[in-house]
């Protein structure tokens, strides 16, 4: 086990959830001996304040001695900010994270859980109904919209039969907007039996009004925007490049991650067929922000 990576994708996650949680502990679980007979979930708490570095120092072991999977979740009997939708492909997991604040976990090649920070805290049945409204514009694992659900925590081995590959920490920072609570609640009430998944971009325009400050969802975010796709992100038609462009600079300008905004560009080009295939819309979306990045240092030049 390499444990300078554990440790830094570990704490990295760990200090970001606690940044949105106040009061309320973490656990940290290991699933023991996993895929056999004698499995078994050990769990243990984290105060607020406490120091991470005992807990972690047991994760490795029981990874290594008990061939452990190491999970985490927020305590779930508070009201708490933290949902879960799971099973996601990267790129609409980064493209969603470039959108709304959320954390990104890798647990397999191209797979991802999303930690997605809500702009109030939730009770543990209201994260249920969220994450179930989550969970169909996602198009994510039906099997993981229980308000308790854990996550893996990244920097461990993914040890599930059939899986041996690190899980590793894509995204942790939350400059982008929050998800609105009572906009996924609503949105649960009104399709209860919705069986397709709406697409990505009228979730983040439905969703991207919570209390973000100079998010894209607020009135300040709208203005940075300079009224070019205030909203709705990237293009997402054709012969967008123009509106791709000005949406990467109105994000720089806003302080925005540019891994961020290379992700929901990226997402986006797949979406409408501007290259063949996710490393020519990769390609397309870092020349993108490149050429951004040099608009808008050009600007603040001539000041």
């Amino acid at each position: 086990m390499n444990h300078t990576r554990t440790r830094t994708q570990a704490l990295a996650m760990i200090e970001a959830l606690r940044s949105r949680l106040g009061t309320v502990p973490l656990e940290i679980g290991a699933l023991c001996r996993i895929g056999t007979a004698d499995a078994a979930l050990l769990r243990r708490t984290l105060a607020p304040a406490a120091d991470p570095a005992g807990l972690l120092a047991w994760c490795g072991w029981q990874q290594i001695h008990e061939h452990a999977q190491i999970l985490v979740r927020p305590a779930p009997e508070a009201p708490h900010p933290w949902l879960l939708a799971d099973d996601i492909p990267i790129a609409a997991a980064l493209a969603f994270s470039g959108r709304q604040a959320a954390l990104v976990i890798e647990t397999s090649p191209g797979n991802c859980q999303l930690r997605v920070l809500a702009d109030r805290a939730l009770s543990m049945s209201d994260r249920t109904v969220a994450q179930r409204a989550l969970r169909k514009h996602l198009a994510g694992d039906p099997g993981s919209i229980a308000g308790d659900k854990w996550s893996r925590l990244p920097g461990y081995r993914n040890v599930k039969p059939g899986r041996d590959c690190w899980t590793n920490l894509l995204r942790h920072g939350l400059t982008a907007c929050p998800v609105s609570a009572a906009a996924l609640l609503a949105q649960a009430q009104a399709v209860p039996g919705c069986g397709s998944a709406p697409a990505l971009a009228p979730l983040t325009s439905a969703l991207g009004q919570g209390r973000c400050g100079q998010g894209q969802g607020s009135p300040a975010g709208r203005a940075a925007a300079g009224g070019a796709r205030p909203e709705a992100g990237p293009a997402d038609h054709a012969g967008g490049s123009k509106i791709d462009f000005a949406w990467a600079c109105a994000q720089i300008r806003a302080g925005a991650d540019p891994q961020s905004i290379i992700g929901a560009i990226t997402a986006a080009a797949l979406g409408r067929k501007k290259r063949s295939n996710e490393a020519g819309c990769m390609e397309y979306a870092e020349r993108t922000i490149r050429n951004a990045q040099a608009r808008i240092a050009a600007e603040r030049a001539a000041r």
